[in-house]
């Protein structure tokens, strides 16, 4: 396996050149997102950072306690993330979001990983943690999309969601439009990567496990279990929230 040779950290100018690039396009048309720019700026290298560094003492430490800890944080963190991307505050989100995302984990993570990859050790934190990220990460976006959609259509059918449910139809029956809606606008971002993996774009994993010396084809394999497996997770995911 080749060595990926390492990036000296004053190689790193053109980020600056980037973000000042995106802080100058902001300006110049009066966007207003200097500050919020700023701030994505430092909060990406410090979190970034911060991560390298747990990391690092998760896969010292060798231990499937930490691992489980570390996705258990991750977990938690985004369900927040969930919460907080919501204009509305709904009793028993936080809670919702967590369990959801926990069962997609068993359903879709378990497998994915002990029945196909099948680590050794089997806590095997270098393989476990990024591949149970990427599940999450990606669930992230496609429930933060989906319950804000889910929102709004009860915002604009109100009426005629009430009005079924006075009649004497089951909330879920009169809602089912609305939670139709939501799961199309859920998973179309994760349908369209899935649509264009190839063609347009070369996704992420592939890429990194082309530059750590796998073949292209082997590098397939992984890439086709975590297109699948972040499918699967955001799926099972929104049918148990929504």
């Amino acid at each position: 396996m080749n060595d990926i040779p390492a990036i000296p950290w004053f190689h790193l100018w053109p980020l600056m050149l980037v973000a000042g690039l995106l802080l100058g396009i902001s300006y110049l048309q009066k966007l207003n997102l200097e500050k919020a720019l700023l701030l994505a700026y430092a909060r990406s290298i410090v979190q970034l950072l911060a991560l390298a560094w747990v990391l690092d003492l998760v896969f010292k430490g060798h231990h499937p306690v930490l691992v489980f800890l570390l996705l258990t944080a991750m977990l938690l963190v985004a369900a927040q993330q969930v919460v907080q991307r919501q204009h509305q505050s709904i009793k028993g989100l936080y809670l919702m979001v967590v369990l959801s995302m926990a069962f997609g984990l068993m359903v879709i993570g378990i497998p994915m990983i002990w029945g196909a990859i099948q680590p050794n050790p089997w806590f095997k934190a270098e393989l476990v943690i990024p591949l149970m990220g990427m599940l999450i990460g990606n669930s992230l976006n496609g429930l933060s999309l989906g319950l804000e959609r889910m929102h709004n259509e009860l915002e604009h059918k109100k009426t005629g969601v009430e009005l079924l449910m006075n009649l004497g139809v089951r909330p879920a029956v009169a809602c089912r439009d609305v939670l139709r809606e939501a799961f199309k606008v859920a998973w179309t971002p994760t349908l369209n990567s899935l649509t264009v993996a190839g063609l347009v774009i070369i996704p992420g994993l592939m890429t990194g496990v082309v530059l750590a010396g796998i073949s292209p084809m082997k590098a397939i394999a992984y890439q086709l279990l975590i297109f699948y497996g972040i499918f699967g997770h955001l799926g099972v995911s929104t049918f148990c929230l929504f």
